[in-house]
């Protein structure tokens, strides 16, 4: 759900607490208005109340608690301060009418647009954290497309409905963050913006891919699956079942993996680049990586795979800037659409619950797995469990974490590099159960 600031002037909120600087960076270095979060929130505050009796007198919106308060406070003068609570609603949801986790249609073909039952908005603000791109969308959304070849026997373990209940077990379990990227998994990627590519990408990614596996459950380079490991032991002495799930990274995260750039080159066998541009694009690219092998190199399918997830970021993140964008390079945010799973485009950052899975806590990083992800030379074992039918805000999914940070609805970008250096977890206790379904209840109350 965006704010009225969003909607009305496309301005988001500089996310770090107590901030005075208008702007926010993102982890790309990328810059972009922001207004301050206690200005923010005290604006947002009196629109929010102002247009009130209008929405619901509309239907547009049910008023919740927070909003009668709201309300009240701030025509007795004293509602411009008040901020949502860190369980907001503002997270929004994942889909609407659809379990998270289901194949989005059924069929071997499956065309995958912005048509589909969905919660997550058409579009957002330029450098929005949501956003798939630093700049405006070249396409509109509503054109992008992709069509990918799957059907239930991609699936090693279709996906299972899970409830909190579920996760909260005899109350003494515990949730790992698993962070990842939105890619999809299972099938084939055959075509995006109606080119048939020559050589499919194979779908392994995000949360679908312990559904690929008999019993592996995560994929990464050896550093986070050896912190994965780790925690699983210690907090396993303690607490009954470990448990990890997928948290979302950002949208462009996905930049990280072998399915942007195998699709960008599939892309740039018919795209119309000059020479000069090509060598324009060769040379900056050496400065970033000085054993790069060049865009016409039969050799660099093989180059960007043997790099580690940093060094391949670089590639796709060059590639990406807007003066490529405008010499004819691969439309890059249809790239990540195509890439992405429909149901969690645009979804907030850190929410969980697309996948859950019992972590083994007397297992072993796995150097040679016998399902091989393209991507990522390391997996560690468990039990897929499933998933929740709709999205979990991380203040909610990961509470302590996100109170000790003064999180509000979005993660910042130092918060995102908090999750992915430090050993967050969250014991799954009676009152992450009570807040959970809570949560889920309200979902489906207002509609979602």
């Amino acid at each position: 759900m965006a704010t009225y600031l969003e909607e009305l002037i496309g301005l988001q909120r500089n996310p770090n607490a107590f901030t005075v600087l208008p702007i926010e960076r993102t982890e790309t270095g990328y810059s972009f208005p922001a207004m301050p979060t206690l200005a923010y929130d005290a604006i947002d505050a009196i629109i929010n109340a102002a247009t009130l009796p209008r929405d619901v007198y509309r239907g547009d919106r049910q008023p919740t608690i927070e909003d009668a308060s709201n309300f009240a406070l701030t025509f007795m003068g004293a509602g411009a301060p008040v901020t949502r609570p860190a369980n907001s609603l503002g997270v929004g949801s994942a889909r609407k009418g659809q379990a998270v986790g289901e194949l989005p249609t059924t069929g071997v073909e499956a065309v995958k647009s912005f048509k589909r039952a969905s919660g997550v908005p058409m579009e957002v603000p330029r450098g929005s954290p949501m956003s798939m791109s630093e700049t405006s969308y070249k396409i509109p959304l509503s054109e992008m497309q992709a069509t990918i070849s799957v059907s239930p026997s991609d699936y090693v373990h279709q996906f299972n409905m899970l409830s909190p209940v579920d996760l909260y077990g005899k109350g003494n379990n515990v949730f790992v963050p698993f962070l990842g990227d939105r890619t999809g998994g299972g099938g084939l990627l055959t075509h995006v913006g109606g080119q048939k590519l020559d050589n499919p990408i194979l779908r392994q990614g995000g949360y679908q891919y312990p559904q690929l596996s008999d019993n592996q459950i995560w994929a990464s380079n050896s550093g986070v699956t050896g912190k994965l490991q780790n925690m699983a032991k210690n907090l396993g002495e303690e607490f009954e079942d470990v448990i990890g799930g997928h948290v979302l990274m950002r949208t462009t995260s996905g930049d990280q993996s072998h399915h942007t750039y195998e699709l960008l080159l599939e892309q740039l066998k018919t795209a119309p680049i000059k020479r000069a541009d090509i060598k324009k694009f060769n040379d900056e690219m050496k400065k970033k990586l000085p054993d790069f092998v060049g865009l016409k190199s039969p050799k660099l399918d093989e180059y960007l795979r043997k790099l580690d997830m940093t060094e391949r970021t670089k590639f796709v993140q060059l590639l990406a800037q807007d003066k490529y964008q405008k010499l004819g390079f691969p439309n890059i945010e249809q790239t990540r659409f195509a890439v992405t799973d429909p149901q969690l485009i645009h979804a907030q950052s850190g929410s969980a619950g697309t996948m859950f899975a019992k972590m083994d806590k007397d297992g072993s990083v796995i150097t040679d797995p016998s399902y091989v992800h393209k991507s990522y030379p390391t997996a560690i074992t468990g039990e897929y469990l499933g998933g929740l039918e709709d999205l979990i805000p991380h203040n909610i999914m990961l509470r302590d974490w996100s109170k000790s940070r003064n999180i509000g609805d979005v993660l910042g970008t130092t918060d995102q590099k908090s999750l992915r250096q430090k050993a967050v977890y969250q014991p799954l206790d009676q009152q992450w159960l009570d807040e959970t379904m809570a949560f889920l209840e309200t979902l489906k109350k207002l509609g979602q």
